[in-house]
């Protein structure tokens, strides 16, 4: 399959990831995120794994999918960010645990 064509089929499926997450549909989105990722992976399907993840709190994966996004594109600005949002929140769940021992 050419480079043209690939792209075009992992844009379809991050799409369709995409509404499957809006619909709260996580474990559908993350599956159709990895197929995106098979065909053609691109900074935007990775950040987007990584934001689903971590609305199952699977923070340390979800920082991982972002660093792969920031090796394809380091110039996409969102896993950046989304990367600081991931270890607010688990400095969060320690201060948690801490409180409740």
């Amino acid at each position: 399959m050419e480079e043209r064509q690939t792209l075009r089929q992992a844009t379809e499926l991050w799409q369709e990831a995409y509404r499957y997450q809006m619909e709260g549909e996580l474990d559908r989105a993350i599956e159709r995120y990895q197929r995106s990722i098979e065909a053609h992976p691109t900074a935007e399907a990775h950040t987007f794994l990584g934001w689903t993840l971590s609305f199952q709190g699977r923070l340390e994966e979800a920082t991982e999918e972002c660093l792969r996004a920031i090796a394809i594109d380091p110039e996409f600005g969102n896993p950046y960010n989304d990367i600081g949002v991931y270890l607010m929140g688990r400095h969060d769940a320690e201060l948690k645990a801490k409180e409740t021992r």
